[in-house]
């Protein structure tokens, strides 16, 4: 499924471990390094090769590959594809182009973007498993565009106006002829970050704070999922019907998210009071994201604890 990671709990979390991630399973990635899960019995770990790459980012999975790249800083670095049956990885690179990186695969496709060190030129693309295959999804009204996410046959993300200024949520199918602007025509700035079926989903701000937001293929198609009486939200994955993200209050917690399109409300996948969460992706069925308690999110907005939670 696309946007989760590579490793899988089989068993559940021991009660000691409960006040970081709460759930019945658990997945993350790890890549090139042993991770923080790898002490525990109940973890299943791969460990996937980077090669001559000084570190490795795989940020979604999906029918046995992996995607991401070698940086982390959503311009330059190479895009690597891992096939999980074989333990191999391909680089994906693009003619004319110094950097490249994927943030999404689904049915065959990987979606991301590729750079130009000299001009700083940013580009969304897509490959089908090669660098042959590459297809620059930009489109010259922009000043650079970025890909986040796929079903396959359509590809999301974000294209930037005004030297980084404005920001607008579009979608593709597959060329970048087919770019539609999917910015709500009151808002400031807008992106979409998943796609499935015919919905995108992503965020979309209006006086500084982001609202969830759900679109079916055009700007008109735009729906607000922001619950009232919250700050900010903002959907990250969709699949089945459901949208998942977060949504913070005036208390300063994020909490994890899901909704059912519009007009059905929400629900608080928080674990409880004193808990930050966050919910990054969905399979219809389980949802996947980040939990720690007060005490613990200075950690884990460091890097030192970052658990995927899935719960069903």
């Amino acid at each position: 499924m696309p946007g989760m990671c590579g490793l899988s709990l089989h068993r559940m979390v021991p009660a000691e471990i409960r006040e970081i991630a709460v759930t019945s399973r658990i997945s993350m990635v790890c890549a090139a390094v042993a991770c923080f899960a790898v002490a525990y019995p109940q973890y299943e770990v791969t460990i996937l090769p980077r090669g001559p790459h000084y570190s490795a980012y795989p940020r979604s999975i999906s029918g046995g590959f992996v995607g991401g790249s070698n940086s982390d800083f959503g311009f330059g670095g190479t895009a690597l594809l891992w096939d999980l049956e074989s333990g191999k990885y391909t680089e994906l690179r693009a003619k004319s182009f110094d950097g490249t990186g994927i943030y999404a695969i689904a049915e065959g496709v990987q979606a991301g973007y590729a750079s130009r060190n000299a001009s700083g030129d940013l580009h969304a693309m897509m490959w089908r498993g090669t660098s042959e295959t590459a297809v620059d999804l930009h489109s010259d009204q922009f000043v650079a565009t970025t890909c986040y996410g796929t079903s396959g046959n359509v590809q999301v993300g974000e294209a930037v106006l005004v030297a980084y200024e404005v920001f607008h949520a579009v979608m593709w199918t597959g060329t970048a002829e087919s770019l539609v602007d999917l910015h709500p025509k009151d808002a400031r700035w807008s992106w979409a970050n998943a796609a499935w079926g015919d919905q995108q989903a992503g965020s979309a701000t209006y006086g500084g704070n982001g609202h969830a937001a759900l679109w079916r293929g055009s700007a008109e198609s735009y729906v607000d999922l922001h619950p009232a009486g919250y700050q900010d939200s903002s959907v990250r994955g969709v699949h089945s019907g459901q949208q998942v993200g977060w949504a913070h209050s005036g208390d300063g917690y994020g909490r994890a998210t899901i909704w059912y399109g519009e007009n059905t409300g929400f629900t608080n996948l928080s674990p409880g009071a004193g808990w930050h969460s966050f919910a990054y992706g969905t399979n219809g069925i389980q949802q996947v994201g980040q939990a720690a308690r007060q005490a613990a999110l200075a950690r884990l907005q460091s890097g030192q604890v970052r658990h995927r939670v899935s719960t069903s």
